[in-house]
């Protein structure tokens, strides 16, 4: 059975890019556009690994990881982050990591971001489950 990836982000270029990416390497892909939406999702039907922009309307990747960070179920699924170069506040990557890294287990990126070091992020993030 592949494992399942939710690709939370509202750039829907960006998510074709990672959907084409991570179907690639046998991924069954799911897509949300905002972090609300991804949380419902999660909560009906949890995944393997999470990848998520930072920068969305309606919820923030932020915000997502906060309630994820603080629910037992949600907190044991994987977090690739990522978040488009010159976005709103300098750092954010390094901000979610010294924030969430305790809580959650993550990796950080800025986009674009390679797919070779992004699929590596995912293979360790998935090893450690």
């Amino acid at each position: 059975m592949p494992k399942a990836m939710l690709i939370v982000d509202d750039d829907s270029s960006a998510r074709l890019a990672y959907r084409t990416v991570f179907k690639a390497r046998g991924f069954e892909v799911k897509e949300a556009r905002n972090g609300k939406e991804g949380l419902e999702m999660l909560k009906k039907d949890p995944v393997d690994i999470l990848f998520l922009d930072l920068s969305m309307p309606v919820m923030q990747g932020e915000e997502l990881m906060e309630i994820m960070a603080n629910d037992e179920k949600l907190k044991k699924i994987p977090v690739i982050v990522e978040t488009a170069l010159g976005s709103p506040g300098p750092g954010r990557e390094r901000k979610a990591q010294e924030r969430f890294g305790g809580r959650l287990k993550l990796e950080c990126f800025t986009r674009p971001g390679r797919p070779e070091d992004i699929m590596s992020a995912v293979d360790r993030l998935m090893k450690l489950e």
